[in-house]
């Protein structure tokens, strides 16, 4: 593993059929180590096949898909999704869901979850049917929001006891990012 944030190298690329195991993999490890970071538990998924999540397969071009941060010897490091409803209403249509925001615990505070969160950020800019992501986040995990916020994330809500966790109700901060905005700044 590299010592350093300066000497993790990361590819960063759309998940494919042949990444399913490594991701349900990582997803499994990240659901049991952060049981509150997550609205899905480990106990209910962890018997899942890949198959499974072939459905969350998709690209940049629609607004659905996961990306991944590989290492140098093509291991997954990280990922985080974007998804839109596949039969989503027209008015909703201009609105994705950054969710499934995961990073081994071997490379955690190197830098990945911010390349991925900065590079989905980027596809959803190209994307000009998108105006809008969103998402939530367990309130409590203020480096997460820290890590939304450099992005350019904005809360607009908190919902209490959102999800119940052995016991204990954590609330979830709702963020979103204006799409629209950015675009505007960026082209005077």
């Amino acid at each position: 593993m590299p010592s350093s944030r300066a000497d993790l190298s990361v590819d960063l690329r759309v998940l494919k059929a042949q990444d399913l195991r490594a991701f349900v993999s990582l997803r499994n490890a990240s659901l049991q180590r952060y049981p509150d970071a997550f609205t899905s538990d480990y106990a209910t998924e962890k018997d899942k096949l890949p198959e499974a999540f072939a459905s969350r397969l998709g690209d940049a071009e629609s607004g659905h898909f996961i990306l991944c941060a590989f290492d140098r010897q093509g291991a997954l490091l990280g990922t985080i999704a974007m998804e839109r409803d596949k039969d989503v209403r027209p008015q909703k249509r201009h609105i994705a869901h950054v969710t499934a925001v995961m990073v081994s615990e071997t490379v955690q505070r190197f830098g990945v979850a911010t390349k991925l969160v900065k590079h989905c950020v980027e596809l959803a800019l190209a994307n000009s049917s998108l105006d809008q992501l969103v998402l939530t986040v367990t309130a409590s995990n203020q480096h997460v929001v820290r890590l939304y916020e450099s992005a350019g994330f904005v809360s607009y809500g908190l919902l209490p006891r959102a999800i119940l966790v052995q016991g204990q109700f954590f609330e979830k901060l709702h963020m979103r990012l204006d799409l629209a905005a950015l675009r505007d700044n960026q082209h005077p």
